[in-house]
């Protein structure tokens, strides 16, 4: 293997590495935001209203406060919310750490699927001297001719070996009708010969009378 497709290979596996990374430690704070707000929800009803501070625009925070904290709206997706209690709220936090706990074993098995592919370049690269590149010529006449051949190959042997049946038939008929005529033909020089010999009798035995 050539040094450069070596290290491209490489550099592409390195870029895979580095997404997969930075995929874990994106659902590895989905997962930890999600933990946080299911604790919070599980409490939240505790009391009937919390002194919060609340943002107001992008630099500032007022005072506020939350009230009806049995009541939680939800984002579905796709702009579409959902009120329901804090009980469901937290149900449905336990359910999405869930799934990031599945796309994380998902993501460490990809990364340790990526960490085996750069190992095995390097002891590939590390062994180069014993490797030997098998480099094939294609002719593209040569192809042409082969592919005529082997299409003249294939037509005498449907030929030979799927020949219709009424061929056969054809055949088998040509046959009889041989041999009937060869029966015939035998049949009358039977009776041929039996008429030379019953007339040569009848010659002979006018001579005897005479």
């Amino acid at each position: 293997m050539e040094p450069t497709h070596v290290k491209r290979l490489k550099d592409e596996h390195s870029k895979g590495l580095l997404l997969c990374q930075e995929k874990i430690a994106q659902w590895l704070k989905f997962k930890a935001d999600y933990e946080a707000l299911k604790e919070r929800l599980e409490t939240l009803p505790n009391s009937i209203s919390y002194d919060v501070t609340v943002p107001f625009g992008m630099n500032a925070f007022t005072m506020g406060k939350i009230v009806h904290t049995n009541e939680v709206m939800v984002l579905l997706g796709d702009n579409w919310f959902a009120e329901v209690s804090a009980k469901q709220a937290a149900a449905i936090a336990d359910r999405r750490i869930k799934q990031c706990t599945k796309m994380l074993a998902d993501l460490e098995k990809e990364k340790e699927q990526y960490h085996n592919w750069m190992n095995y370049i390097d002891e590939v690269s590390a062994n180069n001297e014993g490797l030997v590149e098998i480099v094939e010529k294609y002719d593209d006449e040569e192809e042409k001719r082969w592919r005529g051949h082997r299409a003249s190959a294939l037509r005498y042997t449907y030929t030979m070996h799927f020949q219709p049946n009424w061929c056969f038939q054809a055949s088998s008929h040509q046959k009889s009708s041989e041999s009937q005529l060869s029966s015939a033909e035998k049949l009358s020089q039977t009776g041929d010969s039996a008429f030379q010999e019953n007339s040569s009798r009848q010659k002979r035995h006018q001579m005897v009378c005479i």
